[in-house]
Order: C-alpha cells, then sequence, then structure tokens
C-alpha cells in the first residue's frame, strides 16, 4: 500500500511468510483468497490482515482515492488524471 514504509512491507511480508510455511499452511491458503477487505488498517488481525497483504503485495493494480484496493479498473482503461 502506497502508505507502507519499505520497512513496514517487509514486516508484513513475514507475517505472511509464516503463515505459509507453517504446519496449517493449507488452512492459511485456504482462507486467504477473497476481496474483502479492500483497505489496510493496522487494526486488522487473522486471516483478514494477511488477506490484504497478499492482495496489495500480488493483486493490487489501482487504488481508489479513498486507498482502497481497485480490482476493477483494468490495465486498458483510459487514465485519469487526480488532481
Amino acid at each position: 500500500m502506497p502508505e507502507w514504509s519499505i520497512d513496514k512491507a517487509l514486516r508484513l511480508a513475514e507475517e505472511v511468510e509464516d503463515g505459509l510455511s507453517g504446519p496449517h499452511y493449507r488452512d492459511f491458503l485456504s482462507r486467504l483468497y477473497g476481496n474483502k477487505p479492500t483497505r489496510w488498517s493496522d487494526e486488522l488481525k487473522g486471516v483478514e490482515r494477511l488477506r490484504v497483504i497478499v492482495n496489495a503485495m500480488t493483486r493490487m493494480r489501482f487504488i481508489t482515492r479513498s486507498g482502497e484496493i481497485d480490482r476493477l479498473t483494468r490495465a486498458n482503461a483510459t487514465r485519469r488524471r487526480i488532481t
């Protein structure tokens, strides 16, 4: 997410690594896919927190003005200038 520093992004990636390398990785993977929540918050916990981290690092292409991950806009869409 744009508000993450590099150090924070690395720490968050380690949280996901822990889930992927843990003994319950299959359960972790089965619950990971989803489109909600769409916005980062430091207060997120559990699978919702990890889902936003993964979506931001692997699926995010655009964000809305309010900071939500935008999965509807496609690369060939007309680009709008944000002022």
